[in-house]
């Protein structure tokens, strides 16, 4: 991950007032090959409170990119629809609605 220039970006809550962990997640953006102005995020290694999710979100349009996905078990994609996800069902695969990554 250091060697990779920056496309990965790690974000970790913690409880203060316990010095535990209570949420991680890796946000890794990607330059699109055949147009490399184009930034996808890609969310991985996901442990998470709600709270994550909204910085989550906001660091993903804070660096620019324009698609985010992410996979997750079925009982998992009531969650991630509550951030703006939606599940592309023939890939299996949600994506972060391009709606608010732009506005």
């Amino acid at each position: 991950m250091k060697a990779s220039g920056g496309s990965y970006i790690i974000t970790v809550i913690e409880d203060t007032s316990t010095k535990k962990i209570v949420g991680n997640v890796v946000l890794h953006v990607e330059l699109k090959f055949l147009q490399p102005s184009v930034k996808r995020g890609r969310l991985e290694d996901i442990a998470v409170l709600e709270s994550l999710m909204d910085v989550t979100t906001i660091l993903c349009k804070k660096v620019g990119c324009f698609r985010v996905s992410l996979h997750c078990k079925d009982k998992f994609v009531p969650l991630y629809q509550k951030f703006g996800f939606y599940i592309d069902e023939p890939e299996n695969i949600m994506w972060l609605d391009k709606n608010y990554l732009q506005s």
